[in-house]
This record gives structure tokens, sequence and C-alpha cells, in this order.
């Protein structure tokens, strides 16, 4: 029977900083909770809680603008949450520090399902890490985007296990359930459902072509209706237009086709494909390797130490998740921890670009935490069991 008694002290600990941080922030930076896109998820939980549409606006007839550029699942927690049952903001944020401890939990018990060794420390650098606990204090979606990403990655590794089609459908559901959070997750059902074809496909053709169309159509039919009610309402047949205002508008700030619209000098001259290449490993470089910040919390002391223990943490988790990388061998585990971080990935630099950086890493951090533990188990002759 497993000890639990390290991970509650880990738990414990964890706790006690964030709340100490939280009631820093609270009495000495209490606006630094918002965002620009705060108020406007305020704004849609507020409409469809009390008149139950989901828009930011009222038209000149007094009619609403349906709301396309979002998705409502974080309005909907908010909406139930702040304006149903009356929670605080200031609650709303102890509610979503209690989502990033239950996403540790889950890492914790996906990594128990890949190997015994690796749950302790993989819960360790959910539960610590600086990104994750800044944007916890924050009106955004991440803490719940990174429950239901954590409750995807335990539920498609049982799967995985035990091919079960219970645990398959939940899988689809999961992934629902992230997509209507937050678009990024949009092709992850497709590509999920490439993985299972190509892993299953020696086993059991039949098999593996019709557990995908099954992760497919749990997955898209309910996005579908979203997408429905979009093209129902603006006429435009699509699940969310971010995609519009970061990739193909006319002030489109991803990577895709971004190379005839750049304005940087040192860049102008380069080729198509020495462009890419370039600005490629730039904003990965931007996203894995800026540490987590506290400067939303107007304090300069705090600012200086989340840098002081950001880089070191960084370096931490890098080592053994480069580690693990190399280490993958022929698990199937691991491949799909990587494979979903590779998406994720892809995904954040088509859209983001330049924007990229450590918050895109949050949703992440769950397999990579099981990854760099895999990582550091290598490294330490497969001792990590003999961690307390």
């Amino acid at each position: 029977m497993l000890d639990l008694k390290p991970l509650l002290k880990l738990i414990g600990l964890a706790l006690l900083i964030k709340f100490v941080l939280f009631s820093f922030i609270t009495i000495h930076a209490p606006s630094s909770k918002f965002e620009i896109d705060s108020y406007q998820y305020l704004q849609n939980a507020e409409n469809l809680t009390r008149y139950g549409a989901f828009a930011q606006y009222r038209k000149r007839d007094g009619t609403f603008q349906a709301e396309v550029l979002r998705t409502p699942g974080y309005p909907i927690f908010l909406g139930i949450f702040h304006y149903l049952f009356d929670i605080s903001l200031d609650g709303i944020v102890i509610l979503q520090i209690f989502l990033t401890i239950l996403a540790a939990i889950l890492t914790y018990k996906t990594a128990l399902l890949i190997d015994k060794r690796l749950g302790l420390l993989s819960a360790f650098i959910i539960l610590f890490d600086p990104p994750i606990t800044t944007y916890s204090f924050l009106i955004l979606t991440e803490p719940l985007f990174l429950l239901s990403i954590s409750l995807f990655m335990y539920i498609f590794v049982l799967y995985l296990q035990n091919s079960r089609l219970f645990t398959l459908i939940l899988s689809g559901i999961f992934i629902t359930m992230a997509t209507y959070i937050r678009p990024a997750c949009y092709f992850l059902g497709i590509a999920c459902a490439g993985f299972i074809f190509l892993t299953r496909l020696k086993s059991d053709w039949r098999r593996a072509i019709i557990s995908a169309m099954i992760l497919l159509l749990v997955t898209y039919v309910p996005l579908g209706l979203w997408q429905y009610r979009n093209y129902h309402r603006v006429k435009r047949s699509v699940f969310s237009d971010i995609h519009y205002a970061t990739v193909e508008g006319p002030s489109a700030t991803g990577l895709w086709r971004s190379y005839s619209r750049q304005q940087d000098p040192s860049l102008k001259n380069l080729p198509p494909i020495a462009y890419y290449a370039n600005v490629t490993s730039r904003c990965l470089i931007s996203l894995f390797t800026r540490p987590g910040t506290f400067k939303y919390f107007k304090s300069r002391p705090l600012t200086v130490a989340g840098k002081v223990f950001g880089y070191p943490w960084l370096i931490f988790w890098m080592i053994g998740f480069i580690f693990g990388l190399t280490k993958l061998g022929k698990d199937k585990y691991l491949h799909f921890l990587a494979f979903v971080i590779l998406y994720l990935t892809a995904i954040t630099l088509v859209a983001t670009m330049w924007g990229a950086n450590e918050r895109f890493r949050v949703p992440m951090m769950p397999f990579i935490a099981i990854l760099s533990a895999w990582g550091w188990n290598y490294l330490l002759g497969g001792k990590l069991k003999t961690l307390k």
C-alpha cells in the first residue's frame, strides 16, 4: 500500500506558500488579479448568468451580440461560483488554487500508472511550479484548463492501460471539456485518434479504426454543436474566432503565414526556410526557458524573489525533462506524454509566435512533470523510489 504522507506533506507546504502569497497580494495589490481578458470573461459570465446570453455587449436594438471569440467553459465556471453562488473574486482565486492542487494529484496518479517511482516528484513539480502558482491568482482560464487537461491525461493513460470503451469515451469528454475552456485543444481529438490508430494498428487494425472513430465521435459531436451555434448566430462556421485574430486575420500575430507580414529589419531579407527556422527556434526558447514571474503583483521584492527561485527551478525540471525525452524507449505512455507536449507546443507557436511564454507552458506541465521525473529517475539510477 502506498504511503501518502509524503504527498500530503507536499500539498500542505504548497498550500501554505500559496496562501501566504495570496494574502500578500490581496492586501497590497488586489487589482493584480485582473488582466484585460479577465474583464471579458466576467462580462461573458454575467450576461450568461443573468440574461441567458453568451455575449459581451448589447446592440443598439437591445439584443445581445453573440460572443464567438471566447468559449463558454471558463465563463460558466465564473457564472456558477461568482454570480449564482455569490462567491467573491478572492474566493474564486482560492477555488483556483485548489484546482491546481487537484491537477497535481491527478499528475501524481497518472505517474503511478506509468511507474510508481515517478509519482512524488511529478506532483512536487506541479505543486511548486511558479507559473502555475502565478496564474492561479489571476482571473484567467489557466487553473481550470490545467485541471481539465490533467483529467484527460489521467483517463487517456488509463485507457492505454486497460483498453476499455468507458475510459475511451471519458477521454473524448475531457478533450471536449478542455476545448470549451480553451480552443487550443480543438485538434487534440484528431491527434489522439491518430495516436490510438498508430499504436494499435499492428495488434488489431479493426479495433484501432473503431477506437479512433469512437474518440472522434465523442469529441466532435459536442464541439460541433457550439460550431453550429456560431454559424446560426453570426454565420461563421468556426468553433472560435480566436484563430482569425491570431492566425489568419489582418492583425494576426501567429507563426502561420508570418513571413509575408513580418516587419523585423533583421529578418526581412531572409528566405522563407531560414526565416521560419530562426523565428521558430527563438519562440521555442521563449516558451520553454522563461521562468515564472511575480511581476503582476506590483512588488519589487516579490518580483526579484520570483527570478531568484524561477531560474534554478526551471533548470531543475528542464534537466530531467531533456533526459526523459532521450529515454522514451518503446513505452507508449511516455510517447503519449511527449506527443501531447509536441501538439501543445505546435499550437502555441502557430497561434502566438512572439507571444509564446510561460503562460502557455502551464497546461503542458503535467506532461512535462512526469517526463522530468522519468529523466531524474534515470539520472539517479532508478532510486526515485527512495524519496520520502
